[in-house]
């Protein structure tokens, strides 16, 4: 079952500890499948990839209509295309559309963990915060030293001005 989510009108909800052997055997199983597919692996620059088209998943039955037609109808194939290497890359498009999915899935699921968890600490960090920046107001021994360490995570926030002294 899942967590629910935390929020700020509901903090501290996402208790949910994933044990430190379960990430290590994670990572281990994600390295052995980047290890199986590394020597197929592609390097594309981002620029290089913007300029590739990329087939769609409503592409998808257009180019299995045209990869057929290529075999049954091959008066109409473009001489400087390669037929056999054409059919080639579209299997391999299509194999690793499950493995995609897969790992987009995986990836969507890991993400909300850790958003969660992120969010929770984070509200949570933001009350401690908060509460060390009004004891500093009061003049609590320690606190204005804290909150300054702590302030220096929003240095786009600005202080109110202190109003002149008569």
């Amino acid at each position: 079952m899942a967590a629910p989510a935390p929020s700020p009108s509901n903090p501290g909800h996402y208790i949910v500890d994933v044990p430190d052997a379960v990430v290590a055997d994670v990572i281990n199983k994600l390295k052995a499948i980047e290890d199986i597919l590394r020597p197929y692996f592609v390097a594309l620059s981002e620029n290089e990839k913007r300029h590739l088209l990329k087939m769609s998943d409503e592409t998808i039955p257009f180019a299995e209509k045209v990869n057929g037609y290529m075999d049954s109808e091959p008066q109409y194939n473009p001489p400087f295309i390669s037929v056999p290497e054409t059919h080639k890359d579209f299997a391999n498009f299509v194999k690793l559309r499950p493995v995609i999915e897969r790992i987009q899935g995986l990836e969507n699921e890991v993400s909300n963990m850790d958003i969660c968890a992120g969010s929770d600490s984070y509200i949570q960090f933001l009350a401690y915060y908060n509460s060390v920046k009004e004891a500093g107001k009061r003049g609590i021994p320690g606190a204005k030293t804290i909150y300054d360490e702590l302030s220096k995570r929003f240095p786009g926030a600005r202080k109110k001005p202190t109003p002149p002294t008569p």
